[in-house]
């Protein structure tokens, strides 16, 4: 490799768990990294670091990749890289000017002075590229490299129920979260209240941490047998390889990983139009009547969408970067 191999590339963020589409957009990148061999990386996780290796990771790497939701720490890290004149990259998992005044004037600086910010939606890209030239827009999806099955037990279970229901309808939500105005982000409370009253179609809800289970259970809403929340740790997309459709209502965004994996798998999605969606997804606007008429409505149907591996552009980013620091 020569030149390449002495341009060291470091990678900052989360790998699962906890599940979510940043900590499984970082877990495929390292893999699709080190599957590749092509480039000198190393990897720190936000989850478990010492300053101490942190500082050392920045002063031996000349390129650096951050993926942090916090604004201070991901502003404090850009300006060291700024003032050592590294390279830095950060990609913006969210949807721009989400937060508080004070977190967007953050994001806006972080923006402006890093080397190549990296937006995962259109409206974002948008908003940002007047702040950076500089700016890119990559999908986070890079596509799995395996499905970890399901547990059998938990696998029988859905398939018998498949049975005595016309469809097969999921959605996942790591915990519940909520947005600058309050709002459940997930809606999975709503998609229960919906599907309770529509019992010959199945819902299943994706959440490990079971925080939406203990809510419902809080707010005294029943579950009746067409629904079904899996609260252990598994794979989403084992669920996806089961399910006729994939909802993604939710009432903010960044650019859903779990709607690319869907079209990847050649599934039906309906998702709240909130920010861009895919060519192919089943847009319906952030109101529960029109969720619920999509979902009565719902027929499924045949396509062939092209997902993009993110992977390809990232890599090719890290590349370009790489000959300018040569002087290629």
């Amino acid at each position: 490799m020569g030149k390449r191999e002495s341009i060291r590339l470091l990678i900052i963020g989360k790998i699962p768990p906890p599940i979510g589409g940043v900590t499984v957009h970082v877990k495929r990148l390292l893999e699709s990294l080190s599957n590749d061999k092509s480039l000198n990386f190393c990897y720190i996780n936000t989850n478990d670091f010492k300053i101490t290796q942190l500082l050392k990771e920045l002063w031996n790497s000349k390129i650096v990749h951050v993926h942090l939701s916090n604004p201070f720490i991901l502003l404090s890290i850009i300006v060291v890289l700024r003032l050592s004149f590294k390279k830095s990259i950060f990609t913006y998992h969210g949807d721009v000017g989400r937060f508080s005044y004070l977190i967007n004037l953050l994001e806006v600086i972080s923006i402006k002075i890093a080397n190549y910010p990296i937006f995962v939606n259109l409206e974002s890209y948008q908003k940002s590229c007047y702040l950076n030239k500089n700016s890119q827009i990559i999908t986070p999806f890079i596509p799995p490299m395996f499905t970890k099955k399901l547990n059998p037990e938990l696998s029988i279970s859905i398939k018998e129920k498949k049975t005595e229901h016309k469809f097969i309808f999921c959605t996942n939500a790591y915990n519940i979260s909520y947005d600058k105005h309050g709002v459940e982000i997930y809606q999975i409370l709503s998609l229960v209240k919906i599907f309770n009253n529509i019992p010959h179609l199945l819902l299943i809800v994706s959440d490990p941490t079971g925080a939406n289970k203990r809510n419902l259970q809080e707010n005294n809403v029943a579950l009746n047998n067409n629904i079904l929340i899996i609260d252990e740790e598994h794979d989403f997309n084992s669920i996806i390889d089961l399910a006729d459709c994939v909802i993604r209502y939710t009432s903010t965004d960044g650019d859903s990983l779990s709607i690319k994996e869907a079209l990847y798998k050649s599934k039906n999605v309906i998702a709240s139009n909130v920010v861009s969606r895919p060519a192919g997804t089943i847009l319906v606007n952030f109101n529960l009547s029109e969720l619920q008429h999509a979902i009565i409505n719902f027929v499924p149907y045949q396509q062939n969408i092209i997902v993009e591996n993110g992977f390809v552009q990232i890599k090719h980013l890290y590349q370009t970067i790489i000959d300018e620091i040569n002087g290629s």
